[in-house]
């Protein structure tokens, strides 16, 4: 089951709902208290690569953990990032959503 579900436009832009999702997540860590209110991690794919999303996320303490878009087949900088969720799983998880919900899916 998802943790939060934000229903937008086709053709809206899915980085400007990253924020405003993560403001709705409550985790639960098993412990007394206040549920946390936010991830250490954020693994995304390159959708949503954004120079200000990332500094956003930086200074909400979360880390990005987001594929750089590559243009021209330019090599990347610096070091290559860890992935602590593998793609598959990414992929996976897209399709059970495709296969679950159906009527949600956009259709060209």
């Amino acid at each position: 089951m998802p943790l939060i579900a934000i229903t937008t436009a086709a053709n809206g832009d899915e980085r400007q709902q990253v924020l405003p999702m993560l403001a709705q997540i409550q985790l639960t860590t098993g412990k007394r208290g206040n549920p946390k209110r936010r991830p250490k991690t954020l693994a995304a794919d390159k959708g949503y690569d954004a120079r200000w999303l990332r500094k956003r996320l930086r200074t909400k303490g979360i880390r990005p953990q987001i594929k750089k878009r590559h243009l021209g087949g330019k090599k990347p900088k610096g070091r290559p990032i860890k992935e602590v969720v593998p793609r598959y799983q990414q992929e996976r998880s897209f399709s059970w959503f495709q296969r679950k919900y159906r009527r949600l899916v956009v259709r060209a």
